[in-house]
Order: structure tokens, then sequence, then C-alpha cells
């Protein structure tokens, strides 16, 4: 392992100087494809399901955002190149000089900017404006001045050996920062669509969390270099350089793949979560037993849970009452949400086939799908947190018993 890092560490186009050159042709291969293509979907998206010109322009704006995002990762190892290459570095510092490469370090503020200006445009659509590029542009002309003021002392010079390096540290803390941020309003909007939602497969977030917590990690990395000592540990100390290349290429395809599938679908949504209204109401709303019992009545009798695309706003219309009553019925009288409201009745339900129905007669998926559910994954998430253990495992112990061979497991 040892020799395997000291070989990708040699001068001149060695293994890692070619494992950033893929990585930046590959961004900016990704942001043209994921540009265009973006495009040929906004197209589509407007013309099968009627999109506002609202819908259009976020969702062409989201595009544009994280197709910068895409392009100046790549960029950002490009500059690590110039700076990192002993053959590159040395002519650009003795031709051009020191101030070059502080001018390029500029590049290293925004990612995380755009990265959390990305997420904001596509849960809060039209509160993006391009003002969101003065702060990295603020941060970096502190953080470049610190040597020209002469606070570039002794103590800092045995960190962070040049200028630079000082600058391009401040910026993945920064970055990281954007990340950490970027979660905080990821998780928040998890918790509102649940109160607007009986099914979260379509619109859950789950990936752009995680490829976001990526990014954070590799800032968070990218920070550990300069105050690691020079000698000793030198597989930890490559592992820390080299791995975040590694998890970008990883990454970037998955924000690619996002964007397209799942991303196009977030910003429409989330145009309709204000207008609900429903998780933070300022005032509590009178609800009457009445109404209970009309919620009631559509879930026990009418079993509109077993809708797979039932919302909260499709709920209060059957109810005929105003969305924000019904909801507020909902949290504090069954002090549950929606998302966890509609799936009790699920759970119940299949809990009751799984205890009376043959295994061998019907299988799991058609009980799981009869009852409302799309997505196997979240059904079997949903009855392990519930019943603490799986659907098979619940049939198996309090289930019929045949001789015959069930239809399927889950």
């Amino acid at each position: 392992m040892r020799g395997f890092y000291e070989a990708l560490s040699k001068p001149v186009f060695n293994g890692y100087d070619i494992l950033i050159w893929i990585l930046f042709i590959e961004s900016a291969l990704f942001a043209i494809f994921y540009l265009l293509h973006s495009r040929a979907l906004i197209r589509l998206y407007a013309e099968v399901r009627g999109d506002s010109p609202v819908q259009i322009r976020s969702r062409r704006h989201s595009a544009n955002i994280l197709a910068g995002f895409v392009f100046l990762v790549g960029l950002t190892e490009l500059v690590f190149l110039l700076t990192y290459n002993p053959i590159i570095s040395g002519w650009f510092g003795h031709n051009v000089g020191g101030w070059f490469f502080s001018a390029l370090a500029l590049v290293f503020y925004f990612p995380g900017a755009f990265l959390f200006h990305y997420v904001n445009s596509l849960i809060y659509p039209g509160s993006v404006r391009g003002s969101f590029l003065l702060v990295p542009l603020v941060a970096f002309s502190l953080a470049a001045v610190v040597s020209p003021l002469g606070l570039f002392g002794e103590g800092m010079v045995d960190i962070f050996w040049r200028p630079h390096i000082f600058i391009a540290t401040v910026s993945f803390g920064m970055n990281t920062l954007y990340a950490l941020l970027t979660l905080w309003h990821l998780r928040r909007y998890k918790q509102q669509i649940q109160h607007y939602y009986g099914n979260l497969d379509a619109v859950d977030p789950l990936w752009l969390m995680v490829m976001t917590s990526g990014f954070a990690l590799i800032w968070a990395m990218a920070l550990v270099p300069p105050f690691m000592p020079v000698t000793g540990w030198p597989v930890l100390r490559h592992t820390v350089i080299h791995l975040p290349s590694l998890l970008e290429i990883f990454l970037l395809t998955g924000a690619v793949l996002f964007g397209l599938t799942q991303g196009m679908r977030i910003v429409g949504i989330a145009l309709k979560l204000p207008a609900a209204d429903v998780p933070e109401a300022e005032k509590e709303v009178p609800f009457s037993d009445a109404l209970l019992a009309k919620l009631r009545e559509l879930m026990e009798v009418e079993h509109w849970y077993r809708r797979p695309d039932l919302t909260v706003e499709q709920f209060a219309e059957a109810a005929d009452q105003p969305l924000r009553v019904v909801s507020q019925a909902i949290n504090r009288h069954f002090e549950k949400n929606f998302y966890e409201f509609v799936n009790h009745y699920r759970i119940e339900e299949i809990k009751q086939r799984l205890r009376s129905e043959d295994p061998a007669c019907v299988s799991i998926q058609k009980i799981y799908e009869d009852a409302g559910f799309r997505s196997k994954s979240s059904f079997n998430t949903l009855f392990r947190k519930r019943m603490g253990m799986t659907p098979s495992q619940y049939r198996g112990q309090y289930g019929p018993k045949t001789g015959r061979k069930p239809a399927t497991q889950e």
C-alpha cells in the first residue's frame, strides 16, 4: 500500500495527475451533457405536465447552477494540479510569480456556494439570485490580504508554507460550512414534505443528502493536510490527499443522474409547498369532532390511504375542509404528520392481511402494493421500524401455517 501511494506521488504526470485530468474532463463533459439534456427534459415536462412559466424558469435556473457546480469541481482539481505538480508549478512560479497561485485559489471558494444554492433553488424556487457569489468573493478577499498586510508570520509559514495554501484552506473551511448548512435545509425540507405527502419515494432528497455529505467529507479532508506532520504516517497522509479525487468521480456521476431524474421533480413539488403552509402555521385553527369522524371514515371505510400518490391537499378536498384545518387536526389529535398518519393505516392493513391470508396464494408484494406502497424498500423500512421485524418474519410468526411454498418473499 505504501509503495502504491509513493508511485502516485512521483513528479511530472504521475498516476494522481492523470486522475486529476480525468476528473476535469469528466466534469466538463458532464456539465455540457447536463445542460443540454436538462433543457430537453424541461421542455418535455412543460409539454406533458403543462408547467407554468415560473416552474420552467425555476428548473432552468437550478440546471444552470448544478452544471456550474459540476464544472467547478473539476476546475478546482485542475487548479490543484497547477500548484501540486512540481514542474508546472515551478514554471509558473518562476515566470509569473507567487501571486498567480493566490489568484488561482479563488476557484476553490465557489463549489460550496454553488451546491448550497443549487439545493435552495430546488426547495425554495425563486429564492436564489446572482448575489450569492458575493460571499465567496468577500471571503477570498479577506484571506488574500493576510499576506500583503504582513499577517502571514512564522507560525503560519510553519503550517501553510505558502500564502496560497492558507487561502485555499480557508475556502475548504467555508465550503464545509456551506455543505453543513445545505444538509440542515435538506432535513428541514424532508420534514416539511412529510406534512404534505403520503408517499415520499418520488420526492425524498436522500440521494441529494448523500451527495452533499460526500462533498462535506471531501472538503473537510482538504482541511487536514496542512496540519499533518511532514514526516510519519505516509499512508494516512496520501489517503487524505488522494481519496477525495476518487470520491468526486462517483459523486459527480450521481449529481448529474440526480439532477436528471429527481431534481426536476423536486422543483415542481417545492412550488406547491408554500401554499400548503402545513407544518408551521402561526395560529392554531379549531376543528370539530365531526371532522375527526370524517377523517376516520375516509381512511377506515373509503380506504384513501390505498392511493399511492395521496397528498394532504387531496385529502382535505375529500373532507371538504381547508387544508390547514385538516393538517392541524392530524397533527394535534392523531399526533402524527400526514406521512405517518397515512402509513399507519397502510401498515395496519398489511398486518391484518399477513395474519389472515394464505402466503401460498398472496405475495407480500401484492399486499403492500394494494395498501398504497410503491417502493419495496420504503415499505420494508417502515414495517421494520414499526414492528421490529421484517414482513416475512411477521407472516411466519403470526400468519396462517400452510404446507405450500409461499408465493414470494420480501
